[in-house]
């Protein structure tokens, strides 16, 4: 069993202890095998398990949430990095507007998920701002 590392973000700092699991020796069968303890993996196992498949197993090679999930800035909002404008110009608007549609869909599954699990997370709805130097582009 690792030693308890220092805490590496400030969400971690202030969340409840995790409980020490050994490492994984040996040989361990599932049906499914997923590698990562950040939002992708946690996502996929949840779903899963939900969806009610046995099996499931979870790999991490530090602890559950110590790469880039534990590490941003705890935002959670519909859209991409690439702004509207540029997505329809690459995509057309058809693809654009599913892509986009795809994360509102996103983010209510977490807000699903925060009040069924009942997750003390300061979760907040308090909107997104995303200023642009170009006329065009303001909506």
């Amino acid at each position: 069993m690792r030693a308890p590392l220092a805490a590496a973000s400030y969400y971690e700092a202030r969340a409840a202890a995790m409980p020490a699991y050994p490492a994984l020796t040996g040989q361990i069968e599932a049906e499914v095998a997923i590698v990562g303890g950040g939002y992708a993996g946690l996502t996929t196992a949840l779903g899963l398990a939900e969806r009610g498949q046995r099996g499931v197993l979870l790999l991490e090679a530090e602890r559950i949430g110590f790469g880039a999930s534990g590490r941003n800035g705890g935002f959670v909002f519909a859209g991409y990095s690439l702004d509207e404008h540029a997505l329809i110009t690459r995509l057309g608007v058809a693809r654009a507007r599913a892509l986009y549609q795809a994360t509102v869909q996103g983010v209510n599954l977490l807000r699903r998920r925060v009040q069924r699990y009942q997750i003390a997370c300061d979760l907040a709805d308090a909107g997104a701002l995303g200023p642009t130097g170009s006329a065009t582009r303001a909506c």
